[in-house]
């Protein structure tokens, strides 16, 4: 049987598309529109927050498109809030709004038996009345009725469904590979470094460090092509180990490893085909829209003289090592 293919317009096409783009929004949310100091951490004051920043902006950029830009990222960003206290789902309600064809909603857990909420609706609310408490409120009457289930109900808890790249992942269970592997890269530290720079002392796991880290791989390497020859040996092996060190010594990351799989589908994790299989890499499963990289491939980029995208989720290489585990 052939799977009937969804019109653009359709609700499940249009929920998907906007399902996609979160991780985006997100991102975007967190780095373009709001300052540095701003809790980005999907808590109760975060929403306080991100309701002045929306009233403070409105009057200077009101109907333009960057206006527009934050307003999408914040409804993707007040929803996962949303969703977070109440469990459930992202869904699409089909009625036309503002001459768009319907608008993303907040579904709770249904055992809440709660109608769903607008994230739009909700920012146009709190631009009306402007108590700088709109958002608050909501989430203050989605906690009353979760706290209400679970007096009927104890030990009740909501349950969201699960985005990959937006929320919290689980951390892969330790593989004897890798711990295998990173024993052995520990142990051949030493040697390596003073091999790589003549001397273990300038390599302390500071980013600064990654400047160096990337001067002795270019001087070793003049292509790609002679990369990838000595990709197994120690001197690619050890500045991988380094590299994934000093992301998870500064960005709170933890080293992973996923195995071959026979039963996985082509192209899925775990597939010969999957570029993070049976390859150490590090990654932050516990943050919401955290990165992970593999380090070869970023050591590899260097000779690439070009940007390259190592993970959907967030995390670029260039053609420099310290701005990009920085900027991470």
């Amino acid at each position: 049987m052939i799977a009937e293919t969804q019109p653009e317009n359709s609700p499940p096409h249009l929920l998907e598309r906007w399902i996609d783009k979160l991780p985006y929004q997100l991102l975007l949310l967190e780095r373009l529109h709001l300052p540095e100091d701003f809790p980005f951490d999907y808590g109760p004051r975060s929403l306080e927050a991100l309701e002045a920043r929306l009233l403070e902006v409105e009057g200077s950029v009101q109907g333009s498109p960057k206006q527009e830009e934050l307003v999408e990222s914040a409804m993707a960003y007040l929803g996962e809030v949303l969703l977070g206290v109440a469990g459930g789902e992202w869904g699409w309600h089909a009625r036309p709004v503002d001459g768009l064809p319907g608008q993303p909603v907040v579904c709770p857990d249904p055992e809440l038996e709660l109608s769903p909420v607008a994230p739009m609706l909700l920012i146009s609310y709190a631009r009306r009345v402007r108590t700088g408490t709109a958002f608050a409120e909501e989430l203050a009457r989605l906690r009353t009725a979760v706290a209400v289930r679970q007096e009927e109900i104890p030990g009740w808890q909501p349950v969201k469904d699960h985005r990959p790249h937006v929320d919290p992942r689980a951390v892969q269970p330790e593989e004897p590979v890798l711990s295998a592997w990173l024993a052995e890269r520990r142990e051949a530290h030493p040697a390596w470094a003073q091999d790589a720079f003549d001397g273990a002392w300038r390599w302390n796991f500071h980013p600064g460090t990654l400047d160096w880290l990337e001067a002795v791989v270019r001087q070793r390497f003049a292509t790609v092509v002679e990369f990838d020859a000595a990709r197994d040996e120690p001197f690619v092996q050890g500045a991988c180990w380094y590299l994934g060190e000093v992301i998870r010594r500064n960005k709170g990351a933890v080293w992973q490893y996923i195995p071959y799989d026979p039963a996985a589908e082509p192209g899925a994790p775990g597939s010969r085909e999957h570029p993070w299989t049976e390859v150490p890499f590090v990654d932050q499963p516990d943050k919401r829209v955290g990165g992970a990289a593999i380090p070869v491939e970023c050591l590899r980029a260097l000779l690439l003289g070009t940007v390259s995208r190592i993970s959907g989720r967030g995390w670029g290489v260039g053609v420099r090592l310290v701005p990009w585990v920085v900027g991470i």
